[in-house]
């Protein structure tokens, strides 16, 4: 009877493993179907050749190994790339800033991408400059009350302006985090710089008069021939807030 009883609950956990077994299989080949639509609808916005979905598949499979985030996410942040008008071959340079910034801030991959992207197209920035563009956010977020909405609203107001006035993404974020600290939010942010530099570049004759009641020429503080930071130490001189 014992060894009946014995031979019953051997049994049940060789069953019990194969049960489980069937699942973990079941798991990993809806994981991998998932995985490889998404490379597939990546390779369709970006009209990729055979080669290169294997590239993008490489891409994102490294990312589920090196990082937190899973190949599926990778092939997610790819898609939106590709979707904002970047090649394969730049989707997955920028893949690391996105990735990075998303790990970095543990904010959405959707928004990181879409943050990323923004700015590459506000400040004329390439694809390879991703990591640069990644450090700059994760650097406002990390000393300043930024956030990754925040910033994108705040860039789709001032973004624009600030990249046709030649304007840095390092000094424009910078201004933004101090905008963010003195209480404003996103959008008010963005709004309240953008207008600061259009009116210096095309100031009011009443803009003009009180620049020069304080001492300083239009000249001193055009956005188009001095960096925003100069402008903002000769304002910060001259007790202009």
């Amino acid at each position: 009877a014992k060894q009946k009883a014995e031979a019953r609950e051997a049994g049940l956990v060789l069953t019990a493993m194969a049960a489980a077994a069937l699942l973990i299989g079941a798991d990993a080949v809806r994981t991998y179907a998932d995985f490889s639509q998404a490379i597939a609808l990546v390779g369709s916005v970006a009209q990729a050749s055979d080669e290169q979905l294997v590239s993008l598949s490489d891409a994102a499979l490294q990312v589920g190994a090196d990082t937190t985030l899973s190949a599926s996410q990778a092939a997610g942040a790819l898609y939106e790339l590709a979707s904002a008008g970047l090649s394969v071959e730049e989707s997955i340079d920028a893949l690391k800033g996105t990735t990075d910034l998303a790990i970095a801030t543990q904010s959405g991959l959707g928004d990181a991408t879409l943050l990323v992207t923004s700015a590459m197209a506000q400040f004329g920035l390439e694809a390879g400059e991703a990591t640069r563009i990644a450090d700059v956010f994760v650097n406002s977020i990390a000393t300043s009350p930024a956030n990754v909405e925040k910033l994108l609203n705040a860039l789709r107001q001032v973004g624009p302006v600030a990249g046709s006035l030649g304007v840095s993404l390092e000094v424009t974020t910078a201004a933004l985090s101090a905008l963010f600290e003195a209480g404003l939010r996103g959008e008010a942010a963005g709004t309240a710089l953008r207008n600061v530099l259009l009116g210096l570049v095309a100031p009011t004759d009443a803009n003009a008069q009180l620049l020069k009641s304080y001492g300083l020429s239009l000249d001193e503080v055009n956005p188009k021939t001095v960096d925003l930071a100069t402008i903002m130490g000769r304002l910060a001189e001259a007790n202009i807030s």
